[in-house]
């Protein structure tokens, strides 16, 4: 099951359409959903809280039904260009996106989780943020940048601290991909010169291939840049290579906090207009 959050419908139709193809190649079940928090919605004056409550629930319920029309008319839209029924089901709820998705999780209800990618200052995003969702959702969490074509995963890059964790992250990698077939670059960007020789002679490349029992893997490294962040190096490694998706641990703290320090996922989807995949180890 993919449960695809749309964040903001009017402009939501390139998103379903590339989620609406991936399940169609993955051949899976796709519900979208749409999360309004009534807390980002002012209640007005103490004094006339109660007639103010119920204002805003009237508007919630005016503004999820305007969605589901939207987010219907975009599903029938693609059926007819890709001249294919695709059983899509739209879900509206009041509350925490994170949380929602979280309890389905927990519940056995998804397998992954597609976010639409959205601008910060967006009123949603105050409330609950793409990054709250990879935190705390324990499921593949694919962030799709806005506007973005969908095209059959031929590469992938893998970033990689080389830890053992890789190996089963490497193996749920290619199972959730086998439909494409990619050749997948395990990618660890270094600060050490000597390091791309310590792993040459360590065969961790053999040692990946032995393991997940794939031959589409190969193993690279790349020099960290004084005058280059993190997400650039990788941005350019991708541009270069023409990846079609990044695929990160979430455990994999040493890689991961100077990706996720800051503003690295937003600095992604924006230079490199690339999907990018979260796994959790658990």
């Amino acid at each position: 099951m993919i449960w695809a959050l749309v964040n903001d419908p009017a402009d939501s139709k390139e998103f379903i359409r590339y989620t609406v193809l991936m399940a169609k190649d993955l051949h899976a079940r796709m519900n979208v959903l749409y999360v309004q928090n009534p807390q980002a919605f002012p209640l007005g004056t103490p004094d006339s809280l109660g007639n103010e409550v119920v204002q805003v629930q009237e508007n919630l319920r005016e503004i999820a039904s305007a969605a589901e029309k939207t987010v219907n008319r975009y599903i029938g839209e693609i059926e007819k260009e890709i001249q294919a029924e695709i059983p899509v089901e739209f879900q509206t709820e009041f509350g925490n996106a994170s949380l929602i998705l979280k309890d389905k999780v927990l519940k056995g209800k998804e397998d992954m989780v597609m976010l639409q990618g959205k601008p910060e200052e967006a009123v949603w995003a105050k409330i609950s943020t793409n990054m709250d969702i990879i935190r705390n959702v324990h499921c593949p969490v694919w962030i799709i940048p806005p506007h973005t074509k969908y095209r059959p995963l031929k590469h992938i890059i893998y970033a990689t601290d080389y830890q053992k964790e890789d190996i089963p992250m490497l193996k749920r990698l290619i199972r959730l991909t086998r439909t494409y077939e990619p050749e997948i670059t395990a990618l660890h960007i270094v600060d050490n010169e000597d390091f791309e020789e310590k792993v040459r002679k360590a065969g961790f490349d053999e040692i990946i291939k032995q393991k997940t029992g794939s031959d589409r893997i190969s193993v690279q490294t790349v020099a960290d840049q004084e005058d280059l962040d993190v997400p650039e190096i990788l941005n350019e490694f991708a541009d270069r290579t023409d990846t079609d998706l990044v695929a990160v641990l979430k455990e994999n703290r040493h890689f991961l906090e100077r990706m996720f320090k800051g503003s690295f996922t937003r600095k992604l989807i924006k230079q490199a207009q690339r999907p990018v995949l979260v796994f959790h180890e658990k």
